[in-house]
């Protein structure tokens, strides 16, 4: 007999996002050693929306698929250690004056507790990187 499926209290995806006005995405993916899911450049076309331009350069990268399933917790702790010795990029990009942050949608059908260790706040908080939090609820169907 297989166990019963655990169901999850929230849903969570955090990503990577770098934004500016000025920003050049090749020399963040250059800075950060990584490749973005998805870039662009101030004044650009937007993909879904071709008769309008983005305000603002971006620089995103999503998790891996194997960490979707992960708790919110772990997917930030994912980040941190992709992020090791990176910290130095990122407060130049920051100082540039671009937004440096861990893009993080949480979405429950009711109430949910999300607790995040001291220390990793503290390791987020040493890459420089803003929390941003937007939450969202759904109906589960049951």
């Amino acid at each position: 007999m297989s166990k019963p499926r655990h169901k999850q209290e929230y849903l969570s995806h955090v990503t990577l996002m770098i934004l500016g006005n000025n920003l050049d995405p090749q020399s963040v993916s250059r800075s950060l050693r990584l490749r973005p899911t998805q870039a662009w450049r101030q004044g650009e076309p937007k993909t879904r929306d071709l008769h309008s331009t983005y305000e603002w350069g971006g620089w995103k990268k999503a998790l891996p698929n194997a960490q979707l399933t992960e708790q919110f917790a772990r997917q930030l702790a994912f980040w941190v250690k992709a992020l090791a010795g990176r910290a130095k990029a990122i407060s130049k990009l920051s100082r540039a004056g671009n937004l440096c942050a861990l893009n993080c949608y949480i979405g429950s059908s009711g109430t949910a507790s999300i607790v995040i260790p001291p220390e990793l706040q503290r390791a987020i908080a040493a890459l420089g990187l803003e929390l941003q939090l937007s939450f969202f609820a759904y109906d589960d169907g049951g």
